[in-house]
């Protein structure tokens, strides 16, 4: 073969040789995009999911905090909460809002309240042993209460808890204070066949008293009604 055609068959052998490797380098250098995609959205779900949990158990535990319950000690009476002087439970919220801006209420230690409801049961027992000893003093005697009336016996004006009350504290002056106390009072009366009274006395004649003294200790009293001179 000549020297001249050999030469043109090399040079287009090597024309087309870098076509090839050309077209494989491209190839090569191609971008992977779905791979990729994929890849970065798994992770960007992963993080998103992660991200969410721990906002929520963020909010659950703080929505768990703020549910939970302290003691405190009421300073006035509230009423669906506690009396005056009662040890109860309450949210931060409600006595940050309710009760602290009213000065309804304190905070209490669990010392504190041992030591409160020490001291109150010292005090229920003093009261309990007091009226206890005034239950028997009221029970053993007969209240004369002198009133107007008219020839039948109608009294001109009727005796109501009131006026029982104040007569039990002038005959028992010794014990004026206890039985000045609020929780002390009339709780029914009843007539000379012992039969529940719906309203004052208003005639003379003899009925009885119910009267608490404390929590656990109430007495009858004796009550005979008698025309004034």
């Amino acid at each position: 073969m000549p020297l001249a055609t050999m030469q043109y068959y090399t040079r287009w052998q090597i024309f087309v040789l870098c076509i090839s490797l050309f077209g494989l380098a491209s190839a090569f250098q191609m971008p992977q995009h779905h791979p990729v995609s994929v890849t970065t959205n798994s992770a960007n779900t992963r993080t998103s999911a992660g991200t969410g949990t721990t906002l929520f158990m963020a909010k659950a535990k703080k929505a768990a905090v703020a549910s939970k319950k302290f003691q405190v000690k009421m300073l006035k009476s509230v009423p669906g909460t506690g009396q005056k002087g009662e040890i109860v439970n309450v949210t931060p919220a409600f006595f940050n809002n309710k009760l602290r801006p009213t000065q309804s209420a304190e905070v209490i230690s669990d010392d504190e309240v041992e030591e409160e409801r020490a001291r109150q049961a010292a005090q229920e027992a003093e009261i309990r042993a007091e009226a206890t000893a005034l239950q028997e003093e009221l029970q053993a005697e007969t209240l004369t209460m002198h009133r107007k009336a008219g020839p039948d016996g109608q009294l001109f004006g009727g005796i109501g808890a009131k006026a029982i009350m104040e007569e039990i504290q002038s005959h028992f002056s010794a014990h004026k204070e206890f039985l000045e106390r609020k929780n002390v009072k009339v709780l029914a009366l009843t007539d000379e066949n012992d039969k529940k009274m719906r309203g004052d006395i208003k005639h003379t004649g003899d009925f009885s008293a119910q009267i608490s003294l404390s929590k656990d200790v109430k007495a009858t009293v004796k009550i005979t009604v008698v025309t004034e001179d």
